[in-house]
């Protein structure tokens, strides 16, 4: 054997190493980089179903008499008092168009829907279309409507974060 071929051997098999550890280190950055947007985008997801909730439950709205005159509207919430519901609030709000909704509840780019159940289960008021998306974060606020017992669903969906994670988060 030649001198020259022995370098130029060692030098073919250590590009194809330098190039495997290369290809391998790639595609686990593009794994990282996918996750980490995918968690923050969920985090996302999650504060503006937990927000949305709570103006629901916990809040009148801006002017606190809204619902007499939706051009008033400044904040939106359908509460009387904390987590007592407003029937003539829940059917003002449920009159307003999906997009303006979307805006007063603060849930941004992602999608909304808003079940209002009474105690045995059934439905009082609905907004919104039911969650068609890849992911979706569900919150549940308990109250009354008229004195008896409700809850209150929310649900925020986005569809563009991928079939890789789990596909509903719950929290109460």
């Amino acid at each position: 054997m030649r001198r020259g071929q022995a370098v130029s051997t060692d030098y073919i098999v250590g590009v194809a190493i330098f190039l495997l550890l290369l290809g391998a280190i790639t595609m686990m950055w593009e794994k990282t980089v996918y996750r980490v947007a995918a968690d923050y985008k969920i985090r996302e997801m999650t504060y503006a179903t937990a927000r949305a909730a709570d103006l629901l439950v916990k809040s009148p709205g801006t002017p606190n008499n809204w619902e007499q005159n939706t051009s008033t509207l400044k904040a939106v919430g359908a509460a009387q008092d904390d987590r007592v519901l407003s029937d003539a609030k829940l059917t003002s709000i449920t009159g307003l168009n999906y997009t303006a909704v979307r805006k007063y509840l603060g849930v941004g780019e992602f999608d909304v829907y808003v079940r209002v159940e009474n105690a045995t289960g059934s439905l009082k008021y609905e907004l919104g279309s039911p969650p068609n998306g890849e992911i979706t974060v569900n919150v549940r606020r308990y109250c009354t409507l008229n004195g008896v017992g409700a809850v209150v669903d929310v649900r925020v969906w986005d569809g563009g974060v991928g079939s890789a994670l789990p596909p509903v988060y719950e929290i109460r």
